[in-house]
């Protein structure tokens, strides 16, 4: 008899984005992963589950094929390659608009896209600073966050590789993955 095992992380826990019930998501559904999860408890119910990959705009599908074939030590976790960063937009539900802004300017724009589809990166509206705006990249993207929260966009999570950007990021409430690249 195989043994399966009761998810003991409460509800109440948060995860790396703060975000509470997020590690106990994870343990369910690596443990329905792995033919271990206790009979009676789904990977991803209709209750707790279900509201918070609907709150992330995870597509509940593609986590559970993500968990299963990467085996991550959370959901959310330090992503180390270009290709785990294009993964993430890949787990979020289609519907869900994808906005990258960058402070690069417009002038690169032609090797950023080409750059975006090398490496398969998901997005719907690419954000880049006008030739000529020398301003502070924490600015541009402050800048940007309030113009987009004006045209009614509701900002749901950020990843950064700049702890100044992801430090403006959380004083407006938008949950951020920070992600150490080097370059910072």
């Amino acid at each position: 008899m195989s043994t399966t095992y009761v998810p003991l992380i409460s509800s109440g826990t948060a995860g790396p984005l703060g975000v509470l019930h997020l590690p106990r998501l994870w343990q369910k559904v690596s443990l329905e992963a792995a033919g271990k999860l206790a009979a009676g408890y789904p990977g991803i119910g209709k209750g707790y589950d279900a509201m918070t990959c609907s709150a992330l705009g995870l597509n509940e599908d593609a986590v559970k094929a993500f968990i299963k074939a990467k085996r991550p030590s959370s959901i959310l976790q330090r992503a180390t390659t270009v290709e785990e960063v294009a993964n993430m937009g890949h787990l979020l539900d289609p519907a869900m608009q994808i906005i990258l802004c960058t402070a690069r300017p417009s002038s690169v724009a032609e090797e950023t896209l080409a750059w975006l589809d090398r490496h398969g990166v998901r997005w719907d509206l690419l954000i880049m600073r006008e030739y000529g705006d020398y301003s502070f990249a924490r600015d541009f993207k402050h800048y940007t966050v309030a113009e987009l929260r004006a045209f009614g966009f509701e900002l749901r999570m950020a990843v950064e590789d700049d702890p100044r950007n992801k430090a403006m990021f959380d004083s407006e409430g938008i949950p951020c993955v920070y992600i150490h690249s080097g370059y910072h």
